[in-house]
């Protein structure tokens, strides 16, 4: 269950940063995506995994300020 989320995830922020490149780089729109989408594959994972620490790190932090605010 874990992994296929992970993968639609890593499928998904892929494509979006194909689509970026692809709108910022009017050579890579005579490419299709397809061929593309592989190198974004592992920046697409890069990304996962710093956007899945700096959200647990924001909730983290949040946990601790309510917290204190709670105990104070």
């Amino acid at each position: 269950m874990l992994s296929t989320l992970v993968e639609a995830v890593d499928r998904r922020l892929a494509s979006l940063l194909v689509g970026r490149a692809r709108t910022r780089s009017p050579f890579l729109r005579l490419i299709p995506g397809s061929w593309i989408q592989p190198l974004f594959t592992p920046a697409a994972a890069r990304l996962r995994r710093s956007l899945t620490f700096g959200a647990l790190a924001l909730c983290a932090a949040t946990g601790a300020v309510i917290l204190w605010l709670t105990l104070r």
